[in-house]
């Protein structure tokens, strides 16, 4: 039987169609939020389906999540940074703490990404503030770092703590960036004194740091300790 050209044409027309007719709801869940495509994922959106929080296979070498090898249609959208799919999948019920096989959770994508606005929205969703990543560090300990102020108040607000530790013991004071930003965490209550894991405390590191304002507050502050030690000591 000979198979004319335009056999072949349709066929070449027709497969990409029945490929997506064929992928299952989650799967073109899960695409649409890589995309970024609000009317795609309206499509797929059903109340009460487990579907928005299944995890499906995707492809490491796509743009929007490199390296991933599966991903639940938040972790995607997330980790994309496409604030309008990850509020529509939120209020949807998604789950915002759900974690990828290794460990990764929306707000770590998002936060690692430096997508704010997304940051955002998923604490506002339900995300715990106090999740950590590879290296242990919350968004409170990554916002003190890169000085993102606002953000750090935003974090403390809805109740990121301000004693967390990562893994090498470091505090989100022994990282602030700035002398507002020390500032704003030794008012959260922050311990000047915690000290990480290579026996150095915060004021320690504050004291020696090479921004002028940071060293200055906490040489004040290392001054205001001594003398109450020193008062105590005299009044004993």
């Amino acid at each position: 039987t000979r198979i004319e050209l335009s056999d072949i044409l349709v066929i070449v027309f027709l497969a990409p169609l029945l490929l997506v007719s064929c992928a299952s709801n989650p799967q073109r869940m899960t695409g649409a939020a890589l995309d970024g495509d609000v009317a795609a994922l309206d499509g797929c959106l059903r109340p009460g389906s487990p579907d928005i929080n299944t995890s499906v296979p995707v492809e490491k070498s796509q743009k929007s999540c490199p390296g991933e090898s599966s991903l639940t249609p938040l972790q995607a959208a997330s980790c994309a940074g496409h604030a309008a799919i990850v509020k529509k999948l939120l209020d949807n019920k998604a789950d915002p703490n759900l974690a990828t096989s290794t460990g990764k959770t929306p707000l770590a994508f998002a936060l690692n990404n430096g997508k704010e606005d997304v940051v955002r929205l998923l604490v506002q969703g339900g995300a715990k503030p106090d999740t950590v990543d590879a290296g242990g560090n919350t968004a409170l300990l990554i916002a003190a770092k890169r000085g993102n102020l606002p953000l750090a108040e935003f974090l403390l607000k809805n109740g990121a703590s301000a004693h967390a530790r990562n893994r090498d013991g470091e505090t989100a004071l022994m990282l602030a960036s700035d002398a507002r930003m020390a500032k704003l965490l030794l008012d959260a209550g922050s311990d000047p004194m915690q000290k990480n894991n290579r026996g150095e405390s915060a004021i320690q590191i504050g004291a020696r740091s090479g921004d002028a304002g940071t060293a200055g507050l906490f040489r004040e502050l290392l001054g205001k300790l001594r003398s109450e030690v020193d008062e105590e000591l005299a009044a004993g």
